[in-house]
């Protein structure tokens, strides 16, 4: 019922900094993923608790872990519009061409939801621009999809 939730990765999520600081120095596992892989890191990065994530990376948590569909944390950051997380995520060398098992790259999901300051983090960091998914679809073609023109510009 609880598909492998556990204490830190809630408190991760909700953002409970002094909770998440208190599971760490007991020796929580960071990167105990639930069921479907997701990890405290993950679920920080999801909610943008950008406090939260600078934490779990002193703790040693993997900035490349993935789930089992392979989003690791800067895609999930990036689909969920997160610039800050997405910029932290970069300087510690996450894998910003990381592809989900369908192709999907944090680049074209920022591109698709037309998160610009994402995408702009994306591409500084060395995100590869016409990196498409199995389909055929790029980050710009992405944009235009989504209705997202000012992309192009990029």
């Amino acid at each position: 019922k609880h598909q492998g939730l556990t204490p830190l990765l809630i408190a991760s999520s909700a953002g409970h900094a002094g909770l998440v600081s208190c599971l760490c120095n007991a020796k929580a596992d960071v990167d105990k993923p639930m069921l479907e892989g997701s990890t405290p890191l993950m679920a920080a990065a999801e909610t943008g608790h950008l406090e939260i994530v600078r934490f779990l990376h002193q703790a040693a948590a993997d900035v490349d872990k993935s789930k089992d569909e392979g989003s690791a944390a800067l895609f999930i950051a990036a689909l969920n519009g997160n610039p800050e997380v997405v910029r932290f995520l970069c300087s510690l060398n996450a894998d910003v061409n990381r592809a989900r098992n369908d192709g999907g790259t944090p680049l074209l999901v920022a591109a698709r939801h037309g998160f610009v300051e994402v995408a702009r983090a994306l591409l500084d960091a060395g995100a590869e621009v016409d990196k498409p998914m199995r389909g055929g679809l790029s980050p710009l073609h992405a944009a235009c999809c989504g209705g997202h023109i000012e992309h192009a510009g990029l």
